[in-house]
This record gives C-alpha cells, structure tokens and sequence, in this order.
C-alpha cells in the first residue's frame, strides 16, 4: 500500500484546475494538432477533447461537422487554425485528391477515364486504375504490352 497517496495527490480532486499540468483545457496532439477540451461534443476524444481546427470550422458554418467531413489546413501548419487557412472537404478521398493533385500523382485510366492515384512506377508507361482495365489493351495489341 505504500504506493497510494491520499488526498489531492492522486484522486478526484486531482482534475482539472486542480492539477499541476492543467492549461486551461488545451493541449497539443503528438501529430502535432492542437486539442481543446469540450466535454460532450460528437467529434471529442474519450477525454473530452477536439481538435481546434474542427472546432474552428464548425463555428464558422454554425454547426457540426458531418463524420466523413475533413478540415484542410491550406499552408500545412497544423498549429494555424485561423479560418482563412482553413479548408473543408466532404469526404476523406475528396482531401487526398487535392494532395495528391499537388503532387502529381492523379491520373486517369486509359480504359475508362476513371482519376486515381497512381504510385510511381518507371515501367508502366500505361493509366489504369485495375487489372480489369489492362486486360481489354492486351486483348486489343494482340499480346503482352
């Protein structure tokens, strides 16, 4: 028993204000996202917090945010979480896109016309987004391209 303090060492009364470490709610993410503390809202972690720039957009639009919905930061900081730097994207796939497009890495298939993101390969001087669509261009050069 000679590990566990009694009183405000450890326990209930230990939370919030009351501790040694508290700063005022907010906290930096080991990604290096600012957190603040909201206790009850829908996109908060099991300790009550939520990212900033989250809550940033959301009171901008003056409601929550939609699950799938993803908020950009436009210069990359994740520290500026000022609504001018802030982007939102309907879908996770729609945020990739415009990294990727950045990138250069969003092409179309050559089959269907489909974009998708095509990891760098030197050999393949061919857009398809399956195997499904490289099978039609053997067929039609007649062999193994």
């Amino acid at each position: 028993m000679g590990h566990f303090m009694v009183g405000n060492t450890f326990g209930k009364n230990n939370v919030g204000s009351n501790n040694g470490n508290w700063h005022g709610g907010k906290t930096t993410t080991n990604r290096g996202y600012k957190k603040v503390l909201k206790k009850g809202h829908p996109r908060g972690d099991r300790d009550g917090y939520v990212l900033e720039h989250i809550l940033v957009m959301e009171k901008h639009l003056g409601r929550y945010l939609d699950r799938k919905e993803v908020v950009h930061h436009i210069n990359h900081n994740k520290l500026d979480n000022r609504i001018e730097n802030l982007k939102l994207y309907s879908s996770h796939a729609e945020h990739l896109k415009e990294h990727n497009k950045k990138l250069g890495k969003i092409v179309r298939c050559d089959t269907c016309g489909k974009e998708f993101y095509k990891k760098r390969c030197k050999l393949s001087k061919y857009n398809f987004c399956c195997k499904d669509h490289l099978k039609p261009l053997w067929l039609r050069k007649g062999g193994v391209v």
